[in-house]
């Protein structure tokens, strides 16, 4: 036969060359991208069985009709019923089709009906009110309707015997119903990946191991199946505003996601990852307390951001799980508890903070202005802490309002998302990530780190002394993309242990040059060939990274000074001042 040719049988009855063509073959016989075409003028009923091609040979057909794979469905005109064709027929190798109901719509009754759909060894079985009334074999459905008509009904999809949904699917119609409604709920073993597409408050689909499970009519959803992953999509016309918490009963591993504009939904824990995205930019998200959602919980995503996201009770995450929310505003109105996992908020806008943060071993990462366009701010309120225990605290944003207590470890990082956004310490100063000194007393970590490479210039406008503290900074480490300026002109500048400074414009100037008491002192303005200009109030020693300043200038003023590592620049002054030097060694002064 050649590609795109018709093969044209006419079935008038169930006798084969009597009453339905057969075409009998002896050799290869080759089907690829032929068209099957089935007429005549019998009624098929459910059963029947036409052997088409009688293929006299031990070989196994080649190909098979054009968009007709084996098992697969060709619809019989003005009938409900299909001819399902395999190409392993007869005996063994022959082209058969049997008559099925390859779509069948099923019925429940006008009052409250209760619906089980399982598998019976190779058949797909339906109970309804305890009465077995449909059987038949699974692999000759191509799909499934379940209509339950009037009345409360619940339906119940079993999936410990195999999967119930037909290549094309399987859809639950709840139909009409008053008082608790229409019930789905789909039962059985883990797998893989679950999404749930929500279309409106009563219509969607869950899709588990590739197949979906669609409904209509519904009132409410329950997945019991812990899947590994569970995504959940809501509608995407419209604004939602959605509530994720507990459904209601202690440890039974069941949370419950709801709202007017989807069917309430109760699952499973997942394993692995729960991800909630929005549909529209403009959705909302409020989070209750979650005792059984003890999995990674990711709300919204960079690129798919909510709204607004709002924490309204207490969250204590599971072991090494980490709660991650991206949106246009974040409020915590609660706090949130970690352990070896990570807090993670990123917004287009503010994040406010009127509960504690705690992350044990992890990272607590707080972006505003996620979009650069230089209008979010990081808010803390009085009374509530930042605390990442080892962890790491991040806090990245357009500006910042710290009245509570923000502590670390290891690492605080402070920035800006806004490219070449100068970045104010002491004051407050605006058009700028201003941090007061009252703010900087609320820190307490081993490094706290200021700025980026992408910040902009970098202003001391007051003293900031981090060592007067019951917990102080150990090291203070300063990063700009331009230059460290000094803007307090009647105290010290700064006050800390150890002081380490990123600056290619320079730092400080030969009139105000910056005034630091340190133990040990780092500068690197390499990059940019920026001078540097220091006065020190006490002794000092050049720490590990040294002064680089390539091609700038290095004026230090101290009392007293030791180099415990190069002092470079290639064509610039160095000048020491006012200062018994003691040095470790030649070698320690490069030009």
């Amino acid at each position: 036969f050649t590609t795109g040719s018709d093969l044209v049988f006419a079935i008038n009855g169930t006798t084969f060359d009597t009453q339905y063509e057969q075409l009998n073959v002896v050799g290869r016989v080759d089907l690829t991208g032929v068209d099957l075409v089935l007429s005549g003028s019998h009624s098929p009923a459910v059963g029947n069985s036409f052997v088409v091609v009688n293929n006299d040979g031990t070989d196994a057909i080649v190909g098979t009709f054009s968009g007709l794979p084996e098992a697969g469905f060709l619809n019989i005109p003005s009938s409900d019923l299909s001819y399902q064709i395999t190409y392993r027929g007869g005996d063994g190798n022959d082209v058969v089709a049997q008559v099925v109901e390859a779509d069948p719509i099923l019925e429940g009754t006008s009052d409250d009906d209760t619906l089980l759909l399982k598998h019976s060894g190779a058949n797909l079985q339906l109970t309804l009110n305890g009465s077995v009334v449909w059987s038949v074999p699974f692999g000759q459905l191509n799909s499934l309707t379940i209509n339950s008509l009037a009345g409360n009904d619940t339906l119940t999809v079993e999936l410990l015997g195999g999967p119930v949904t037909p290549p094309a699917g399987l859809l639950f119609d709840g139909g009409l119903s008053s008082g608790v409604g229409d019930k789905l709920t789909i039962n059985g073993p883990i797998y893989g990946f679950v999404t749930y597409n929500y279309t409106d408050h009563q219509s969607g689909s869950v899709t588990s191991n590739s197949r979906a499970v669609s409904y209509q009519g519904l009132e409410q959803l329950t997945y019991t199946n812990p899947s590994l992953v569970a995504v959940f999509n809501l509608p995407p016309a419209g604004q939602n505003a959605v509530v994720l918490g507990d459904d209601g009963t202690a440890g039974n591993s069941l949370s419950r996601l709801s709202g007017i504009t989807i069917t309430p939904t109760d699952f499973s824990n997942p394993s692995g990852s729960f991800t909630l995205l929005p549909g529209i930019a403009d959705d909302h998200v409020t989070v209750n307390s979650l005792p059984d959602l003890t999995t990674q919980v990711r709300i919204g995503d960079l690129g798919k951001e909510f709204g607004a996201v709002t924490i309204a009770e207490k969250v204590a995450m599971g072991l090494n799980r980490s709660l991650i929310a991206s949106a246009g505003m974040i409020s915590a109105n609660a706090g949130v508890t970690t352990q070896g996992g990570s807090i993670i908020f990123n917004a287009k806008q503010d994040i406010s903070l009127d509960g504690p943060l705690l992350s044990i071993e992890g990272t607590i990462s707080l972006t505003a202005d996620s979009d650069g366009n230089g209008s979010g701010i990081v808010a803390l309120a009085e009374g509530y802490s930042i605390d990442a225990d080892s962890g790491k605290v991040s806090i990245i944003a357009a500006d910042v309002d710290i009245q509570g207590t923000i502590s670390s470890n290891s690492l605080i990082q402070l920035g800006t998302v806004q490219t070449g956004r100068p970045i104010n310490l002491g004051t407050n100063a605006s058009d700028a990530f201003s941090i007061s000194t009252e703010e900087l007393n609320l820190f307490s970590a081993d490094l706290l780190r200021v700025g980026s490479a992408t910040s902009g210039d970098i202003t001391v406008a007051a003293g900031i002394d981090l060592t007067n503290r019951s917990s102080p900074v150990s090291m203070l480490q300063l990063i700009t993309s331009g230059a460290i300026v000094d803007g307090n002109l009647s105290s010290v500048d700064v006050v800390v242990a150890s002081l380490d400074m990123v600056a290619p414009a320079g730092i400080g100037s030969p009139s105000n040059p910056l005034e630091i008491a340190t133990v040990t002192l780092s500068a690197d303005s390499s990059a940019g060939s920026g001078s540097q200009f220091f006065a020190e109030v006490d002794d000092v020693t050049i720490g590990i990274n040294g002064l680089n300043a390539q091609s700038g200038k290095i004026r230090v003023e101290a009392t007293s000074i030791e180099v415990a590592s190069p002092v470079t620049t290639s064509a610039g002054d160095i000048v020491i001042a006012h200062a018994p030097m003691r040095s470790p060694g030649a070698g320690w002064c490069e030009k």
